[in-house]
Formats: C-alpha cells, structure tokens, sequence
C-alpha cells in the first residue's frame, strides 16, 4: 500500500507498544522516517530498535509525557 508517506516524517506519541507502535512500523515500512515519543524509556528505545531492523528507517526516539508541555516541547524541538 503507498500512503504517501516516503521522504516524510511521522511524529508518533504512545510509540512503544499497541497502536502507536504499530503505526510507527507501517510508516516507516512506507518509508517515512521516525519521530517517536513515549513515557517509559526502555521501551521506547527498544521498540525504535525493533522498527529500524524491521524497515531500515531513520528513526529518532525521545522519552516524554505528552500531557507535559514543556516535554512535547522539547520533544518536538529536538525532532
């Protein structure tokens, strides 16, 4: 399926299991690069792990809670 996805990025909250995790692998398998964002940083990382190998895409991860606006802030900055 081509969503239109190649050369962009998507920026994925909740990205370390469940559905986030599985959109983040579906764009990254359409060839859009990675922005993702968790609360739990071992998780996180290790799902980021798991989509590079799985895709080969350019994936950039940074623990944060989203309900925390200066995280989001930093994390969308550093993305």
């Amino acid at each position: 399926m081509d969503l239109g996805m190649c050369g962009k990025v998507a920026v994925v909250w909740g990205a370390s299991a469940g559905r986030g995790k599985a959109a983040a692998v579906s764009w990254a398998r359409e060839g859009a690069k990675g922005a993702l964002c968790a609360r739990h940083p071992g998780n996180l990382e290790a799902a980021a792990r798991r989509i590079r190998e799985a895709s080969g895409a350019e994936v950039f991860s940074l623990p944060a809670d989203v309900t925390d606006e200066k995280a989001v802030e930093r994390f969308l900055g550093e993305a």
